[in-house]
């Protein structure tokens, strides 16, 4: 474990994102993500959780979501911004 409160104070302090990889503990601790100020964290299903690969849960905060919104460019892979725009469609399900 990382002191994620400690590095989420620092990030804020330098007006940075604060992006927590959460893939191999997530499900088998703490992972508050709103109280600690965690801007982006990403977990997967296929370490701590042992369940099939290939499932991914991100958590996007507000402050992320703008910084994202001035990127010129967009991906093609993984578009936050493209998924924040069809998940809050009324009635959208993520697949």
């Amino acid at each position: 474990m990382n002191p994620a409160v400690q590095i989420s104070k620092l990030a804020k302090k330098h007006d940075a994102l604060f992006i927590m990889n959460a893939v191999t503990s997530h499900g088998g601790d703490e992972a508050k993500v709103d109280d600690w100020g965690v801007d982006i964290a990403v977990a997967g299903s296929q370490k701590c959780l042992a369940v099939p690969p290939e499932i991914a849960a991100v958590s996007v905060s507000e402050k992320a979501f703008e910084s994202i919104d001035s990127v010129k460019k967009r991906p093609y892979y993984n578009d936050l911004k493209a998924y924040k725009k069809r998940g809050d469609r009324p009635g959208y399900e993520t697949p």
